[in-house]
């Protein structure tokens, strides 16, 4: 799923949290600003209300600023959009050197060794992530390659049957090729696939 997708479900999560103030911290290039859009008209529809709201640089390696007014704020819980599995690391530890305890909802580059392996700095982090895959799929990956999937590899073994797919259909050119997908679903190694009129898989 799109981050967009990510952003609706971790809306839908948090209110079924009871949680009805957030913050929410995202990248200030690329689909950051539209994500944060969706994740606060989500919440809000839900009784929720996002009371702070905050952007990064690419790259960035300093979140003071950004975890200060979170922390300021009247939010009990932040969805964190990371652009890097390095800049979730830096994060995590810049929260944990302030002593902000607020609880964080983190995008898929949470999801990464280097998380597992900070201890007290990721206690309170709850990873809003795409499925490794289903366990056959997972299990047949361990057998193949000796260990675990990484974080998209349900998601490319997915794709890549998708196209071949459309292409045991009949499908040869861009256009034929993206109608057959339009009217695509399949079980796949990360759940249910198909396709919605943007072209972004379903929630799975």
């Amino acid at each position: 799923p799109s981050d967009d997708a990510h952003a609706t479900f971790t809306a839908n999560l948090l209110s079924q949290k009871q949680i009805t103030k957030a913050a929410i911290l995202s990248p200030n290039a690329g689909q950051g600003d539209t994500t944060q859009n969706i994740f606060e008209k989500e919440f809000s529809s839900q009784g929720g209300q996002v009371v702070a709201r905050e952007s990064f640089e690419k790259d960035s390696t300093r979140f003071e600023n950004q975890l200060e007014t979170i922390a300021d704020s009247p939010a009990t819980a932040a969805y964190v959009i990371a652009d890097s599995p390095r800049a979730a690391r830096l994060f995590l530890q810049q929260r944990k050197k302030r002593a902000i305890a607020i609880p964080i909802y983190g995008s898929k580059w949470f999801k990464t060794e280097e998380i597992l392996k900070l201890g007290e700095a990721a206690q309170g982090l709850t990873i809003i992530s795409p499925r490794l895959g289903n366990v056959g799929f997972i299990s047949k990956y361990k057998e193949m390659y000796g260990q675990e999937p990484g974080l998209f590899a349900a998601q490319g073994y997915d794709a890549y049957k998708a196209l071949a797919l459309a292409i045991q259909q009949g499908a040869r050119t861009s256009k034929e090729i993206k109608e057959a997908l339009l009217k695509m679903e399949f079980q796949g190694a990360s759940g249910l696939i198909n396709f919605n009129e943007n072209g972004e898989v379903g929630e799975n």
